[in-house]
This record gives C-alpha cells, sequence and structure tokens, in this order.
C-alpha cells in the first residue's frame, strides 16, 4: 500500500473512531465542530460504520475471496460478492471460458490481494446457508460487498469490466462507489456535463447566428426589391419622358412639313404671296 493510501486510511480510521487530532505544543482538534468538513467527516463516519475494514488474504475465483477476520472468532472468513454471478458458457469452447474465468479471478488479484478492504455482509435472511471446499477444507461461505480504501465498489467494477453477470441476492443501498471514489466520479460527471453544456451552448450560438444571418440576407433581398426611385431616379425619368416627347414633336413637325395635302394657315399662304411677288419683281 502506498503511503498516500496509508495516510488516507489512517484518517478514515481517525474519523471512524471519533475527533481526530493533531501534535503540537498543545494537542488541537483538526476539524472543528460544526464546520461545513465536520458535517462531512460525520458523514463519513456514519457511512463507515456500517462497513468493516480487513484484509485480503487470498482470491479464489473471479467472485470469491478469503478475508482475515478482525475478531476472535475463526479469524478468517469466506466472502463471495452479492448479486452477481458467473458468466455462462454458452456457445464458448471450454478453453474460452476457461480462459474467461481465468481473467476475472486475475482481475480481483490485481486489485484485492493483500490489500486493505472495506466489506459488508449481507443480512442473515439472504445468505446461501452452505458451505464450501476452500483449499481442502470445508468453510462457510457469505454473501457480501467489498469496496477498495478509495470506495471503489468491487461488484459493481467486476460487472462492469465483463467478468461476472448481474443477479438478484438482496438489496443494499451501498452498492455503488463510496468516499473518494464517490467524490471523483461526480466531479467527472461535473465535468462531462459542463463540457456537454458547453457544447450544446456552441451549437445554439452557431445556430442564432446562422438564423440571423438568413434573415439579414433575406431582408437585403426584400429591401432591394422595393426601393424607391430616389432623385436621381426622378431625374432620369424626367429626361427620359422630355426626350420622347421632343420626338414625338419633331417627328410630327416634319410630318407636317413633308405632306402635299396639307392645309396651309393664312400667315403662310401671305408669306408665299410675299415671296411670289418678290420673285417676279426682280
Amino acid at each position: 500500500m502506498s503511503v498516500r493510501n496509508l495516510l488516507s486510511l489512517a484518517l478514515v480510521i481517525g474519523l471512524t473512531c471519533g475527533t481526530v487530532y493533531v501534535m503540537g505544543d498543545e494537542a488541537a482538534p483538526l476539524v472543528e465542530e460544526g464546520s461545513d468538513f465536520a458535517e462531512e467527516a460525520d458523514e463519513t463516519k456514519a457511512l463507515l460504520d456500517k462497513l468493516t475494514i480487513t484484509m485480503i488474504s487470498d482470491v479464489i475465483d473471479e467472485r470469491t475471496v478469503v478475508i482475515r477476520e478482525s475478531s476472535s472468532q475463526g479469524g478468517r472468513q469466506v466472502l463471495r460478492l452479492g448479486n452477481v454471478a458467473p458468466i455462462e458458457k454458452g456457445s464458448l469452447s471450454v478453453e474460452e471460458y476457461n480462459e474467461r474465468l481465468e481473467a476475472g479471478k486475475s482481475a480481483l488479484e490485481r486489485i484485492l490481494t493483500k490489500k486493505m478492504v472495506w466489506y459488508k455482509v449481507a443480512s442473515a435472511d439472504h445468505q446461501p446457508d452452505a458451505t464450501e471446499s476452500v483449499h481442502g477444507k470445508l468453510e462457510e461461505v457469505v454473501l457480501g460487498d467489498i469496496w477498495t480504501t478509495e470506495g471503489r465498489h468491487i461488484n459493481s467494477l467486476l460487472l462492469k469490466e465483463g467478468h461476472v453477470v448481474a443477479a438478484k441476492h438482496y438489496e443494499e443501498e451501498l452498492a455503488r462507489d463510496i468516499l473518494q471514489a464517490e467524490s471523483e466520479k461526480q466531479k467527472e460527471q461535473s465535468y462531462k456535463d459542463l463540457e456537454e453544456a458547453i457544447k450544446e451552448s456552441e451549437k445554439a450560438k452557431a445556430k442564432v447566428a446562422k438564423e440571423e444571418k438568413a434573415a439579414a440576407k433575406k431582408k437585403a433581398q426584400d429591401e432591394e426589391l422595393v426601393e424607391p426611385i430616389g432623385f436621381a431616379g426622378y431625374i432620369g425619368v424626367t429626361v427620359l419622358f422630355i426626350i420622347v416627347v421632343f420626338s414625338i414633336w419633331t417627328g410630327l413637325q416634319k410630318k407636317k412639313k413633308t405632306s402635299p395635302n396639307r392645309k396651309r394657315g393664312p400667315l403662310e399662304r401671305f408669306w408665299n404671296k410675299l415671296k411670289f411677288l418678290g420673285s417676279h419683281l426682280s
């Protein structure tokens, strides 16, 4: 066990025994009454009062271990993980099935062998009331739950990794990660929730920006269709109107001059007579 785990374990054991003190010129309580940490310590103490701390001395199979009991009765106990069952052979070959079982046992050995753990035995109503041969000796087997000193729930861990399958033996309110493991899981979940919230926020912002861009484009198109002519436009229309009218008037005047059958006015007839007399007099 690492030094860090030993220190953590010592603090936890201290919490289960009562107030923790530090040494100095005068002994002083490490946890002040009424503080948030004191309340958390009380909750931790209440939780650990339901559990027993022990050492794993041997791993029998993927869901069975031998623990050292602190009591003077017997000194050891065979404990089987509750609410889990061995994997089924199904279509697996004998070799494949044995490899799966050995992998489960190896996983349990890696996590628990010669390690301090917390455990809780299920109530007597849910015990199998049976004995099994362990290393050539008949021993009573009890069902229960095991946690590492950090609080990792071994039953759930093996189930998650696929070394065992779910079963229903009894109800256990603490069948989950507890202590430090629970806090780390909650922190990890908080980070995931925050990351997901940020992603959703970015998606929402991108959607709003896209909608605003589309709305601005549509507005510009609508304004372009109904945009008023303006002063310059009126000038242009007026000039065009004058040109058209002048062209029409010019055409009419030319038509009047070139038409042989048009009727002459008095002034025009008088002027023509003057021109005729002037040409004869000359």
